[in-house]
């Protein structure tokens, strides 16, 4: 007889057949059922670009993946934390339990690294995950705020888009003194009082 549509929990067990008992021993064996292996249908991109502060989007899909299985997300070998202790990161199972999706909002410069989903203690597929910084433009040009007269106060302004950036201040191509600090909102200042005559440039 053969067995068909067999069950990991059902079918597994001891069989025996006895044939004319008097006459011949009977056969017995052991049937262990083991699952399915987990079959890749696609796997994450092996390498991805996302820009700082975007959303990071990795998704997989698999095949015979048991019922509530045990998902865990890597980042380099350690677990990332999602849900209440992580709101930024999401780890969103199908349905179906064929597609596997982590999103990860904000993403940071130093979330760099090699993810992997990792399923009843087995890594199914990995990745690596580069995050870059934005490309530098200008947002408002180079601009006066004030009256450009002697003893009045002007403001340059200058805005990209992004904080932080080393910059420098020129009069007539030559650093200046007193430079202003860094900028925390992309918005880069140089503050001139009491305006004299030899401030033009």
């Amino acid at each position: 007889r053969a067995l068909k549509n067999i069950k990991l929990n059902v079918d597994q067990g001891d069989y025996s057949l006895k044939i004319n008992p008097s006459q011949l021993q009977s056969q017995s064996v052991h049937v262990n059922v083991n699952p399915k292996p987990i079959e890749v249908i696609q796997a994450l991109n092996q390498e991805k670009d996302v820009f700082v502060n975007d959303i990071l989007v990795l998704t997989t899909k698999l095949r015979n993946v048991d019922n509530n299985p045990t998902i865990v997300w890597l980042r380099n070998g350690e677990p990332i934390s999602s849900g209440p202790t992580n709101k930024r990161v999401k780890s969103v199972p199908s349905n179906d339990r064929q597609q596997f999706k982590l999103e990860i909002d904000k993403i940071q410069l130093d979330e760099s690294g090699t993810y992997a989903l990792k399923l009843n203690d087995q890594v199914i597929t990995d990745c690596e995950v580069t995050v870059k910084q934005h490309p530098l433009k200008v947002v408002q040009p180079l601009k006066i705020i004030g009256k450009q007269l002697v003893n009045e106060t002007i403001e340059l302004v200058c805005e990209i888009n992004r904080p932080n950036v080393s910059f420098v201040w020129l009069k007539d191509n030559e650093p200046i003194e007193n430079q202003s600090e860094s900028s925390i909102d992309g918005k880069y200042r140089l503050k001139l009082d009491q305006l004299k005559m030899d401030n033009s440039g």
